[in-house]
């Protein structure tokens, strides 16, 4: 699992089949277009936290970044407040969305690292109590006596 950019984890795909992605304020037409954004906006679920192990995977970190990028621009070209306090409210939950699935990607790939660690370790113990066997196994096949 690599991400390009991202420890080695790798990209992952945002699903349409996991509902709507909303603002929570109701589409209530604020100036500058509330409405424009729930509509550019990807569909993501409520958030991260509740969503399951599987739906994790379908995730894609990157357009969560893209959001962020997204809703950080549109707050900062934005000169009404009542309009950048709910980009505000977005931007931090997005940010708080890609914090949660870094972090569980991070401990996915750790667990996967810590199983890898656990068979090399166990290989090296196995090859160790079978050094003479490996060796003299070796040595026949290079002076060409079968073993």
């Amino acid at each position: 699992m690599g991400m390009a950019g991202y420890g080695g984890m790798s990209g992952m795909t945002i699903s349409s089949e996991m509902g709507g992605y909303s603002n929570g304020m109701g589409g209530m037409g604020f100036p500058g277009g509330m409405d424009q954004i729930e509509s550019n906006a990807p569909e993501l679920p409520t958030s991260i936290g509740q969503m399951g192990p599987d739906d994790m995977s379908s995730v894609d970190l990157t357009t969560l970044n893209a959001n962020v990028e997204r809703l950080a621009a549109q707050f900062n070209a934005n000169t009404d407040d009542v309009f950048k306090a709910a980009l505000k409210d977005q931007l931090l939950k997005t940010i708080a969305d890609s914090f949660e699935l870094r972090q569980s990607m991070q401990s996915s790939e750790a667990k996967l690292l810590a199983k890898k660690l656990a068979l090399i370790e166990e290989q090296i113990k196995l090859r160790e109590r079978n050094r003479e066997t490996i060796i003299q196994q070796r040595l026949k096949k290079m002076i060409g006596e079968t073993p």
